[in-house]
């Protein structure tokens, strides 16, 4: 797995004088191969070595096709890397999840951004902005993303899943007109048409109710590593600063991992 290919990448720099890299790769592996003059002992001292940011799924990995990521996985294994986010699809899970809690379509294709703004969808920033996605958009990315977590799982690396923040489409209420529903500020200039997201109150029930139900499909569809990811306030300021309250979102972004996952990191 993870280790041999970390080997292979210590071998190929040190005995070969060959570099794999994001930028280029310089492979020039001699024949017959080098042998090394004993055993090569190469210690890593950190179980999990984590990779990506929540951001670079837009940045970058958005427009990736399976030949990329394919790279992309392999780099990781050279590079040792054994833990790392796996968002791709996950509009495919929400959009299953949130049609099952009542909501129409229409509804949702007005929540969910373009692609190239989905990292910022997904953290309450934006709303509709660049959007709908298309269906075929959600059938190609949920492809995408079993192939991915399988190519993970190879290497034997851990995959890090999403869980829910709280932000939820601006006609839950049609649907449960009692739930707590604020919203946040606008973000970065944006007008409320595409920014002042809605964010469902950690003390309302349907928190929990909604985060676990997303966090059962997923791993209904993909399996699990008990690990999971989840930004409730990037880049916006909450209702209140209070540490009570702030505890309060916390504890149920947790909740509602363990109560699908009773093994679940939030991480």
């Amino acid at each position: 797995g993870v280790a041999a290919a970390n080997g292979l990448r210590f071998y190929l720099k040190k005995y070969c004088n060959s570099h794999v890299s994001w930028s280029g790769n310089r492979l020039s592996v001699p024949s017959p191969l080098p042998k090394p003059s004993g055993i090569v002992t190469v210690v890593i001292h950190d179980k999990l070595r984590y990779y990506q940011n929540v951001c670079t799924q837009s940045y970058s990995f958005v427009w990736w096709d399976w030949n990329r990521w394919e790279q992309e996985i392999d780099y990781m294994a050279l590079l040792g890397l054994n833990t790392a986010l796996m968002f791709t699809g996950q509009e495919y899970v929400w959009k299953k999840v949130f049609t099952d809690f009542g909501l129409k379509e229409e509804e949702i294709n007005d929540f969910f951004t373009g692609p190239a703004f989905l990292a910022w969808n997904r953290m309450g920033n934006l709303q509709k902005w660049g959007g709908p996605l298309s269906d075929n958009w959600h059938n190609l990315q949920f492809n995408l993303a079993m192939r991915i977590v399988n190519r993970m799982r190879d290497f034997g690396m851990l995959t890090v899943f999403p869980a829910f923040a709280g932000h939820v489409p601006r006609n839950l209420t049609r649907v449960y007109p009692n739930a707590t529903v604020t919203h946040l500020s606008s973000w970065v200039g944006f007008n409320c048409t595409y920014s002042c997201t809605s964010f469902l109150e950690p003390e309302d029930p349907l928190f929990i109710k909604i985060g676990a139900a997303f966090v059962n499909e997923y791993n209904y569809l993909f399996g699990t590593d008990n690990i999971y990811n989840s930004d409730l306030f990037n880049e916006m300021t909450p209702k209140t600063s209070d540490p009570t309250y702030l505890g309060k979102c916390g504890k149920a972004v947790y909740e509602s991992i363990a109560a699908a996952d009773p093994k679940g990191i939030w991480y």
